[in-house]
């Protein structure tokens, strides 16, 4: 059963991340390359975050109704994840997460978001200071 509950939040994930138009995550140029993706299923939705090399990122709240996204730049620091919003911090999500091996903890508010590793150079491109918590 965790099985196929792990195999519709990567089919959904794909899907949010792959049927958007370009616009709706990055601007017009050249195209960025993806770091990261981490996803949470709530009752009303999903939740998306996308961290991209150039310490830019996407944080994508799709309920049933309406989807929205937020931007901003993001700093990692040892094993924790900073987020700076460009204009409003959504409700959603923290400023502050617990880089996990296979998940981003909230450090302001409950909850977790599940890394996608499947698809994404995470570990890689972070750099040498980068630890993992076990």
């Amino acid at each position: 059963m965790g099985e196929l509950k792990y195999l519709y939040l990567v089919g959904v994930v794909s899907l949010i991340l792959f049927s958007c138009s370009r616009g709706s995550y990055q601007s017009e140029g050249p195209k960025k390359e993806l770091m990261l993706a981490a996803s949470k299923q709530a009752p009303s939705g999903i939740m998306v975050l996308m961290l991209y090399k150039d310490s830019s990122f996407v944080f994508r709240n799709s309920g049933i109704r309406t989807a929205r996204n937020y931007t901003g730049l993001y700093e990692i620091n040892s094993d924790t994840l900073s987020l700076a919003f460009d204009v409003r911090n959504p409700s959603a999500i923290g400023e502050k997460l617990l880089i996990k091996k296979e998940n981003l903890t909230f450090l302001d508010r409950a909850g977790s978001m599940q890394i996608d590793t499947s698809s994404v150079g995470f570990l890689s491109g972070i750099g040498t200071n980068f630890k993992i918590e076990l």
